[in-house]
């Protein structure tokens, strides 16, 4: 279990939307590390996921670059899509639905952070999708720290507020009433 947690604790730290850090956190960290990361490598132009398949892992890039590339352009959903190497590339794969149940086994507020961070994360996805001029539908996106940042904190002031509830309505890309705070 340690080895895991040294091997993994870095990309876990990285992902950066976790709830502020308090002791009891470090046995699900722990537990993430060791029963729902592994860690793969693949080469340039090797298939990471393929077209007609589900993917049930969250990939985290350590080094290298990944791209989508759609098969078929007719073809609009991730179902149809691959994830390829342009090189050399070293990710780690977290298993969504360990991650899932281990964060409900968990609880408390943490866990609520976690849904609400992901309702926020969801929300941002169509949100994106929405406005897009593709054709493709949005599903994965890449997000600066700061608003990374924005969306841990916006989780956060979230928690246990009926005011998070009431400004669900205007969609997450209004920060401005959180910022003021």
């Amino acid at each position: 279990m340690q080895l895991h947690e040294e091997m993994y604790m870095s990309m876990v730290n990285v992902l950066g939307f976790w709830p502020d850090s308090a002791p009891d956190h470090q046995y699900f960290y722990s537990n993430l590390c060791h029963t729902c990361i592994s860690e793969e490598v693949c080469t340039q132009q090797q298939d990471v996921f393929m077209p007609g398949t589900d993917c049930k892992h969250v990939l985290v890039i350590e080094t290298g670059l990944m791209h989508y590339f759609a098969r078929n352009q007719a073809n609009v959903l991730t179902r149809n899509q691959e994830v390829q190497s342009t090189g050399t590339s070293y990710y780690g794969k977290v298993n969504a639905d360990e991650f899932a149940l281990l964060a409900r086994k968990f609880g408390g507020a943490f866990w609520v952070h976690l849904q609400i961070f992901g309702i926020l994360l969801i929300s941002e996805i169509e949100n994106r999708d929405e406005r897009s001029s593709i054709n493709e539908h949005i599903t994965d996106i890449q997000m600066s720290k700061d608003e990374l940042q924005r969306m841990k904190s916006r989780a956060e002031t979230c928690f246990g507020s009926k005011r998070c509830l009431e400004d669900s309505n205007s969609g997450y890309s209004s920060y401005s009433s959180f910022e003021s705070q």
